[in-house]
Order: C-alpha cells, then structure tokens, then sequence
C-alpha cells in the first residue's frame, strides 16, 4: 500500500519536534500535526516560562536587597509576567511552521485522532502514513475542591498569563513545580503557602536534602504545611485538614488564587486509540523498551506513554524513535539513569538511587553514604555560597557510584559526570583520578570521593570481614566441588579411564544388583557435581533396563539431576546479578523472568546443553516453579531419543559415544537458538493474550 508519509508524528512538544526533525533530516517524508500551539508544554507553560520567571524573580530579589524600593524596581516587578510572555513568543518563533517546512516538515494545526492504524483525521482531511508517533505529552492533575471559583484556580497553563503578581498564593503540591514556583513568587513579595500531602516537600529526594530545602523556602517566609490537604474554600479562605503531633486539625488560609502542582495526568484522551486497537490505561499508552505501542509501527514517547515527565526524557526517547525507523535491528538503550533538576536558589539535583532505596536493593551492611557541606570547595567560599549539600552513595569497597544528590549553587551543572559515572558503572576511585581546576565547584567531586577513600580505609577491616562472611559459604562451596572434580579427573588419568570406560563399569555393576534402578537414579541425581555426561548415562538406561523402563527411570534421574544443579547455581548465583541495576545480564535475567516457563522449555527442546541450561536457570533464578514444570515436560523428546539409542545397542563394548556428543558448531548454534527462544517465547506469549482477548 501507498501512504501519503514515510511517518505522522503527533505534537509538537520535545518528543514529537525530535522525531519529526530527526527522520527529516534522514530522508523520510514526515507530517507533524499540532493540536494548539508549537513547542508544547515546556515551551508555553512549562519549562521556558518557569525558568524565566524563577530568573527576573531572582534579579528582582536581589536588586531590592541591595538598593530597596524604588519606582524603577516596582516598574520591573509590574513587567515580569509581560517578559515572560514575550520569551515564550520567541522561543516558539523558533519552532515555527515555516521553519520546520524549511527542514523539510510539513506541519498540520488541529486535532488529531485516529481513523484506522494507518490513518489519522484532522477535522474533515485523512492522512496516511507507514509509521507513526504519538507525542501528544501531559496536563496538569485536578482536584474539584468544592468552594474553589474557577477564575481563582491556576495550573502551569495559565499562571503565566496573570496580569499581576499575586499577593496571596497557596500551591497545592511540594514537588519541583510547586517548590519552583513558591520560590519565584516569593521573590517578587506574594505570600506564599505549600500544602503537601507528604511528611515533606521534594519527597523524592534523598531525605537530607528534602529537609534542607524545606528549611531554606522556610527561611524566606515561605510557609508550608505538611500532612495537610484542602478540604473546601469559602469567602477566600482555603479550609485545610492537617495531621499534627498533637492530632488532627483545621487550619484556615486566605488565597487570591490557588496553583495546582500536583501531578500531570497523560494527553490520550480525544485521539481514538481504540480505532487503531492501541492499548492504553491509567498511566497512559503502554509501549515496549522501544517505546512501541502493540502496534509495532506506532510509537508513543514522552508523558503521554512514561511516569518519568521530564523534557530531556521526551526528547531522549523520540531520537531512539528515529533510530529505531531506520534501523529497526537497532537495540534498546533506555537503561539510562534520569537527573533530575529543581531550580530554586540553591538548586536541588539528583540522579540514581537514594540511600534508602539503595539499602533495600543491596542490604544496609554493602552501600555507604558520603556527605560533604559546600564550603569544602574554596569557590564556594570566595562566590559566598557555602550553604548546600552533595550526597554520594555508593558501594563499599568497590566505590562503584549508586546514586547523587546535590543542593546547592550550579547543583544541575556537577550532576552530569555523576550521570556519567553511573551510566557507565564508574567509581568514586576513577573520578578522584581525574584533575580539576582549582577553584571551580567541580572540586567537590574530588572532595567527596577523597572522603570516600578515607572512610573506605577506616572501615576497610570490617568492610572485608562483612563480605568474607557473606561469601564464605559459596567460597566453602566452590574448593569443595574444584577439589571433588580434580580428584574425579586425577582418578580418571591415574586409571587411565574414560567417562565411556565408568559407564561401561557401572553397566557391568548395575546388571548384577537387584538395587540397579535405585542405584541408577540416585547416580544421575549427584552427576552434576562431577559434570559426568548426562547423554552417556541416559542411553545406558536403555541399555540397562529397555527403552519403557529405562525412560521413567532416567526421567525422574534426570528431573533429580536438574533442580540439584539448578538448586547449585541458584546458591552460588545469589547476589550476582541484581535485577535492579543497568547491564546486559541483569537485562536477561529479566527476559527471561518474564517468560519464565516458555523460555525454559525452549531450551530443552532445542537441546541446549543439559547442565548449562540447570547451573544458568539457577544462576538467573528463573523461578522454580516454571523451570520444574517446563523440565518435566521439555527433557522428554531428547531423553526418549537416547534411551531409545541405548535400548537399540546389542554390545556394551561396542557402543560409540561420538554419536551421542555436540561438536563446538552444535554447540554456537544452540547458544544462537537460546538467545532465539526467549524471543520466541515472547511472541508465543502475545499470541496467547492477543487470544484470551478476543
């Protein structure tokens, strides 16, 4: 079929501009539909104006500190709103129509929504397209407060068009947009409350640095009220329901107006997902790694398909939209930390984990948290900016860097190579390498990670003592099996035996007993510690006890022999691969996970290595009860094949082990089946909800 354009993309925000200019730039014949205006939220009510805002609010701040009131300075004061207005003109004549057409984007206002899963409407004209990206990112979360007048209640969509500056201000929400903003109208003279839910505002953050930013808004008159929420609003008073020490109570607090900054709520709403079977929920459309909806050719980015609704997210995800078009071998590399960045004066940067969730994941005993005050860096002192914080945790020992957490002059600026270190799985050793400029800020990076190598040092004793104690059992457990297969291998060359002469020893043992079958089964149970040959050993059942009775003999040897190395590898695997970190095993491990009991039975199916199969499900910990099942059903076709051999062979001593073994190129292309199988199961187990749908 022909469609009118190689992709469509839909809004005009920081994912939908990255993917429309991107797959321009590389060839691709693209339409870009804008409901409203061009730049989206962070060009006209979020980003751009705020931080404008947050910057003539600061100016104006300290411009009255210096030289108090003057006409001059109230005649400023009464022009911020109009400048802020006018910046967001300007960065939107940026991202204008005529200047995307110039890149070679044709540009449709109006509403978009979908037609079929290759056509879109707007107003009364369909477009076509073989791909499609929708972008149409968030709004700001409501609450109907009964009470509260419409022309009183402001989200970030219209709080930029105030003619003047409010003198009472409450915001609902302590989060960046809240704090952001409580600050900036602070700055310019508004009274100013925060009523947060939360024991405290920024409840996100690592818990120290929450707490000094509650007491530096506090330190500027801004009141905040935790644990609070408002009930209703009468005669210009807010009612609020508050949770004290002392018990519950109802505070009363006058408004001129009431910001909302509670939250953003996903833009699906109006585009017909369901004409193109899109499947979407409360959170927004549900896209793979890829940031593909169920229907591979249409992909969602930014906050109208993640909980993470932040711009450098949007734009993040529409370039690997653009890669991912025009290469669709192209693999996921969405495993990225996400900084994040509060502007107040002191601003409040973090990235990776907090101590807290650090400790959950790894246990309190493996993660240290460094703490260093601004004022250990010279230009803090010589910029008069000592007040603020950086946060490092981090893993003991190997100084491998967890999470960063700064509050402080130009925090968002020495966040990025903390961003760096944690992407590439740095240390603290490596960064305390690196030479930094005296006296930038950037100092106290070198700063922390010396505090880290000095308490490092101290605790190194107790450190080590912790993780032999932790190991000792596996480490116990590894000399004693090394040792038991050194002297099965020294007992072999010394006899001058192979695995094939044993067999034949057990066969000639075995036909003597009347205890063989038992004998038989307990032998295959324990083969895994000596890694003896499970093919040998299964078509000597055939031989031994017929083809009927030697397929249930060696069946429930070989399940024994399967959980006993499973049960190994899952011992000698925990704490290996953590699930919760970033890299290609903890990656797999998670495949695998989610398609537990397919991915297991493909492998035995295909013949993957039996004990290589048994040692990586423990070591993954795929669960039990999906690998148990699965074995019993998978080792069926290829034990019944080898019994079958044995209970074909007339003569023990002619029996030719060649025909039972995998060479190495059997072997790479079982591997390559592998890494197949739990993409098989995954289409295998779309199929099956795809058929539990219809």
């Amino acid at each position: 079929m022909k469609y009118d354009y190689d992709a469509i993309v839909i809004g005009a925000g920081s994912g939908g501009l990255t993917s429309s200019i991107g797959l321009a730039k590389l060839g691709k014949k693209v339409l870009l539909i804008e409901k409203y205006l061009m730049g989206g939220e962070c060009t006209n009510s979020g980003c751009i104006p705020s931080k404008n805002l947050i910057h003539h609010a600061r100016e104006y701040a300290i411009a009255k500190k210096r030289g108090g009131d003057t006409k001059e300075l109230e005649e400023y004061r009464n022009s911020i709103l109009g400048k802020v207005r006018s910046k967001i003109e300007h960065i939107r004549s940026e991202e204008s129509p005529e200047i995307l057409e110039k890149l070679g984007v044709k540009v449709v206002i109006g509403k978009a929504q979908f037609f079929d899963k290759h056509t879109v409407e707007v107003g009364k004209k369909k477009y076509t397209a073989r791909k499609f990206v929708i972008a149409t990112g968030s709004s700001p979360r409501m609450l109907d407060i009964p009470g509260l007048e419409e022309e009183k209640t402001l989200t970030n969509e219209n709080l930029f068009h105030l003619k003047e500056i409010p003198k009472k201000l409450v915001i609902l929400g302590g989060g960046a947009i809240g704090c952001e903003m409580a600050e900036a109208f602070n700055n310019l003279g508004s009274d100013v409350t925060i009523i947060t839910t939360s024991m405290h505002i920024m409840p996100f953050e690592e818990l120290d640095i929450s707490k000094l930013a509650e007491e530096s808004l506090r330190k500027k008159g801004i009141k905040i009220q935790t644990q609070g929420t408002i009930t209703s609003c009468e005669n210009g008073e807010a009612l609020i329901n508050c949770t004290e020490a002392h018990g519950k109570t109802v505070v009363k607090m006058p408004y001129d107006y009431i910001l909302m900054a509670i939250g953003r709520v996903p833009n699906k709403k109006g585009l017909n997902l369901e004409a193109a079977n899109i499947h979407f929920d409360d959170h927004g459309i549900k896209v793979d790694k890829h940031y593909r909806t169920n229907q591979k050719h249409i992909f969602a980015v930014g906050d109208v398909a993640t909980r993470a609704k932040f711009t450098h997210v949007a734009d993040d995800q529409g370039r690997h939209v653009v890669k991912k078009i025009l290469l669709p071998f192209a693999g996921a590399d969405n495993q990225k930390p996400i900084p994040h960045v509060t502007y107040l004066t002191e601003e409040v940067a973090g990235v990776g984990l907090t101590y807290d969730a650090a400790t959950k994941i790894y246990g309190p005993k493996e993660v240290t948290k460094i703490a260093l005050p601004f004022e250990a860096a010279d230009r803090a002192k010589t910029d008069e900016a000592p007040t603020g914080t950086i946060i490092i945790v981090a893993k003991k020992l190997s100084g491998r860097i967890l999470g960063a957490h700064i509050m402080g002059k130009n925090a968002g600026e020495l966040l990025n190579t903390f961003t760096v270190a944690i992407q590439n799985k740095l240390s603290l050793y490596k960064l305390n390498k690196v030479i930094y400029p005296y006296p930038v800020l950037g100092r106290l990076i070198k700063k922390v990670s010396d505090a880290y190598l000095a308490d490092t040092a101290k605790n190194a004793k107790e450190d080590i003592k912790h993780v032999i104690k932790k190991h000792f059992p596996k480490v116990t457990a590894l000399i004693f099996w090394g040792a038991l297969l050194y002297y099965f291998n020294e007992y072999k060359e010394v006899n001058n035996v192979t695995s094939l002469d044993l067999t034949k020893q057990l066969y000639s043992y075995l036909t003597t007993t009347s205890s063989g079958p038992i004998i038989f089964m307990v032998a295959y149970a324990l083969r895994p510690l000596i890694l003896f040959p499970a093919s040998l050993l299964t078509a000597l059942a055939g031989a031994l006890f017929g083809f009927w009775w030697g397929s249930l003999y060696t069946w429930i040897g070989e399940n024994a022999s399967a959980n006993f190395a499973y049960g190994l590898g899952r011992f000698l695997g925990k704490d290996l691969i953590n699930e919760n970190e970033m890299g290609f095993m903890a990656n797999w491990k998670k495949k695998i996970n989610q398609n537990g009991f397919i991915s297991v039975l493909i492998m035995r199916l295909i013949f993957l290595p039996f004990d290589l199969t048994n040692y990586g499900c423990g070591i993954l910990r795929v669960k039990w009860r999906s690998y148990f099942l699965a074995t019993l059903v998978g080792i069926i076709p290829g034990m019944m094949t080898f019994v079958s051999f044995g209970a074909s062979i007339e003569n023990i001593e002619a029996f030719d082990p060649s025909q039972l073994g995998l060479d190495s190129r059997q072997l790479l292309i079982s591997v390559l089946l592998f890494v197949g199988s739990l993409y098989l199961s995954k289409i295998v187990k779309k199929r099956q909800k795809k058929m539990l749908e219809m």
